[in-house]
């Protein structure tokens, strides 16, 4: 509620703004999408460690150089780096 209160524009809108993304979703819109946050948005942002500045690789792989599916790998095996930007 506050970020829409206080016109906090959302991450897919400067995407939009930057780039030319998402268009389908912000043409012929009113100007009050571009402060719709969504719980998903927000709950992706607390996540996320890439926004306390820390890298995370090697969170997931291909089952072989031939296949292209993802798995997902533990936790354990995750390489952090902190303060990365």
């Amino acid at each position: 509620k506050i970020l829409r209160e206080e016109k906090v524009p959302t991450s897919s809108w400067l995407n939009f703004t930057r780039y030319g993304t998402f268009a389908h979703i912000f043409e012929g819109k009113p100007e009050s999408k571009r402060y719709e946050w969504t719980i998903a948005q927000i709950k992706g942002i607390l996540k996320s460690e890439v926004y306390i500045g820390n890298s995370v690789h090697n969170r997931q792989s291909t089952v072989s150089f031939k296949s292209k599916k993802k798995v997902r790998k533990p936790e354990s095996e995750w390489f952090r780096v902190e303060n990365t930007h």
